[in-house]
């Protein structure tokens, strides 16, 4: 399918062209917007916590309003004006999954130069390709050797590490994860822990599930060895068959939703069908209402103060999951604030639950001092904005309502503010009282639980922004928008240590802090996100660099000068290879960043398009190459034998069947796999192209002039 060379009719809901349309259309502000037109309600506004918690559901408007129309070109010339041609869709299928708007690979549609060089690529069946083929295959490998055993429920906690391992990772995510998403009672935990130790073979699988997940996120912040990474991918896999094997009911409980949260959380975090959360958490979310947490306590009968706290608590964490996962997946949330009365949890650190009957009258909402549910209280204070966000971006029936995502962006600042106004003075004041207690005494709000937190909070300006940023470069009536993609994508780039500039091996040099590990570590969102921000960062330079804006406002002078977004990508790049040192098993992110950077080296260099090309090829396969490299040191640690005859030097001209011994089926495997998304997940196919030709995106080199009047990423000549 070629891009459209027009824009699309916007029609109205109630229209039949309405439910054929499956593209998103291009913004086109008309005079008559200010005649008055009624639009859409506005997105919920989180309130402050309060006795009565109440919110308001937040929904997209179904009408575009006269406020904004169609536009049809007049000439040629206009027709081929990027601002004209149709944006990546609201939704599209790849590999038999539906992806939505505010999934990360969106991103894609928007760099027509690198996918036509690794199209080219594919149907040259090139140097490139072939060392793809080597990374693929011996990612498949230790991939399988991460799970050697047969897994049966009679397995469950016969794989226990030594003790002193499991307090570390035990304490490791007691001071990451659960002070941001809370799913256990500390005290209660760290007693029935003590006594699996006193008596291993008399405890139930239930604590033993819920001890080795919680191992299994502690490990994702620190340094993670073969062996133990075989491990917890392994503990994986026993929770997900304890959680489904007969009889399902006796899950039911709340330590069976606690392990449901834990065991999603370590799938996404950890790479293990990190994609496939979502599903999950359609589960999750079912099992809890099921359970009637739903329900506030107060409904449900006398219930002591632990109770109702507990399944307030674990409510909270059930709909940021949920939340988390439908941003990740591209996906609706299918859940409203009307659907649910549970108010939010008290202000109470963990040791002041007691037996005592719950009452609601008497519970503080908010304390002057940090306490353990300081930041997700504040967190679940903006679920409701960052609902109807998402329910505005990924609902597939609505129309972009500028004025409305103008009007989100307003609300969800504010709530970002605040957020930030309320931490800093907690900590302030925690600060200080901890210059007075036991250097022992854990902070109830640490460094990781802020930066957990933003990244939740800061990712919504993406979601927001990014389908106005196809037009924000040639329209300066929605500048804004590109602004704040640039500012959303240094503030995460700030969050991983993109924006310093330091050398290769300076992390090295001094010990890591938990959230460096994580995003060295952690998979799904952990690594989603800084991969879409780097891609902003890339798509910013090119645009400057080819001359290609025509908004009349040029390059972003509050993100600062070229120099630093270069050194945002060149840290971005060490960034990917670190992941493969600590056992990645994906090649795919360092090799098209470096085509990314190599783009704006062509700009630079004012190449034209055939010597662009060879530079982005050149530069991808001499990425491939140090990737593999890499791999093979990580297979060798996991005891994966890998075979030293793989060439890397065969010319294009060589037939399928002489490519470095590979016989026709590998090949044409690998051109299936190829084709098979351009997804950089662990879990998914490994190739670049296939879905990518629905989403309207030209792909061989040829077709790039018929795309655009002057292509996007190639110099003015």
């Amino acid at each position: 399918m070629r891009p459209t060379a027009r824009a699309t009719q916007i029609h109205t809901p109630d229209s039949e062209e309405f439910h054929r349309a499956s593209v998103w259309q291009p913004l086109r502000p008309s005079s008559a917007s200010r005649s008055g037109a009624a639009v859409g309600p506005a997105a919920a506004s989180c309130g402050e916590a309060a006795e009565t918690h109440q919110t308001q559901r937040a929904t997209a408007s179904s009408t575009l309003g006269s406020g904004f129309e169609a536009h049809r070109p007049e000439s040629v010339s206009q027709e081929r004006h990027r601002s004209e041609y149709t944006p990546p869709p609201k939704g599209s299928v790849s590999k038999g999954r539906y992806i939505g708007q505010s999934h990360w690979m969106n991103i894609a549609a928007s760099f027509p130069v690198e996918l036509s060089m690794l199209r080219n690529q594919e149907r040259s069946q090139g140097e490139l390709f072939q060392v793809l083929h080597q990374c693929k295959t011996i990612c498949q490998s230790i991939k399988a050797s991460r799970l050697q055993q047969p897994l049966t429920l009679l397995n469950i906690g016969k794989d226990m590490l030594p003790r002193e391992i499991c307090d570390d990772l035990v304490n490791a995510y007691m001071g990451t994860y659960e002070g941001v998403l809370r799913v256990l009672h500390i005290p209660t935990f760290k007693k029935e822990y003590a006594a699996y130790w006193e008596n291993p073979l008399g405890a139930n699988e239930a604590l033993i599930v819920l001890m080795q997940l919680c191992m299994v996120l502690g490990s994702s912040v620190r340094d993670r060895t073969a062996a133990l990474k075989a491990t917890t991918t392994r503990w994986i896999y026993e929770a997900h068959i304890w959680l489904i094997l007969p009889p399902e009911k006796s899950r039911m409980t709340l330590p069976g939703i606690q392990i449901m949260c834990l065991l999603t959380l370590a799938k996404m975090t950890c790479g293990v069908s990190a994609d496939l959360t979502w599903v999950m958490a359609g589960s999750l979310l079912r099992t809890a209402m099921y359970m009637g947490l739903h329900r506030d306590p107060s409904h449900l009968g006398e219930m002591t103060t632990y109770k109702a706290e507990m399944r307030r608590r674990l409510w909270a964490t059930v709909l940021e999951l949920n939340l988390q996962y439908s941003f990740e997946a591209g996906g609706m949330p299918l859940i409203s604030c009307d659907d649910y009365d549970t108010l939010p949890p008290a202000d109470l650190d963990d040791d002041r639950l007691d037996e005592g009957i719950d009452d609601v009258s008497r519970r503080p909402t908010c304390s002057s001092v940090a306490t353990q549910m300081s930041v997700p209280l504040e967190v679940f204070k903006l679920f409701p904005i960052r609902l109807g966000l998402l329910q505005y971006i990924n609902d597939f029936r609505a129309s972009i309502d500028y004025d409305k995502t103008l009007r989100l962006n307003s609300e969800l600042t504010k709530a970002c503010r605040s957020f930030t106004r309320r931490i800093s003075a907690l900590t302030g004041h925690q600060n200080g009282a901890l210059a007075l207690m036991d250097k022992e005494t854990a902070a109830p709000i640490n460094r990781f639980h802020i930066s957990l937190a933003e990244v939740t909070l800061y990712r919504c300006f993406h979601a927001l922004h990014f389908p106005v940023l196809f037009t924000a470069f040639d329209d300066a009536r929605f500048y804004f928008s590109r602004k704040m993609c640039l500012d959303g994508a240094l503030k995460v780039a700030d969050l991983w240590g993109f924006s310093q500039q330091s050398g290769p091996h300076d992390s090295r040099s001094r010990p890591q802090s938990d959230f460096e590990r994580l995003a060295i570590n952690g998979t799904g969102m952990f690594k989603n996100i800084p991969v879409q921000a780097a891609c902003i960062i890339a798509l910013e330079l090119i645009h400057d660099k080819s001359g290609r804006s025509t908004s009349g406002l040029g390059y972003l002078p509050a993100a600062g000068n070229n120099s630093d977004l270069r050194a945002c990508l060149t840290s971005a790049l060490r960034w990917t290879l670190d992941r493969m040192r600590a056992g990645e098993v994906t090649a795919k992110g360092h090799c098209f960043l470096s085509a990314c950077i190599a783009h704006t080296e062509a700009l630079d260099q004012g190449l034209d398009k055939t010597a662009t090309m060879a530079l982005l090829a050149e530069r991808a396969t001499e990425a491939a190459k140090v990737d593999l490299a890499l791999l093979k040191d990580v297979a060798r640690e996991s005891g994966v034998h890998v075979a030293e005859t793989a060439a890397t030097t065969t010319t294009t001209t060589t037939t399928q069947g002489e490519l470095s011994g590979i016989d026709n089926d590998a090949i044409e495997a690998l051109a299936a796999g190829w084709d098979g998304g351009w997804a950089w997940d662990e879990s998914d196919d490994w190739m670049w192209s296939g879905a990518w030709s629905q989403r309207n995106v030209a792909m061989a080199l040829d077709d790039v002039n018929q795309f655009f009047e002057t292509p996007v990423g190639y110099p003015r000549q």
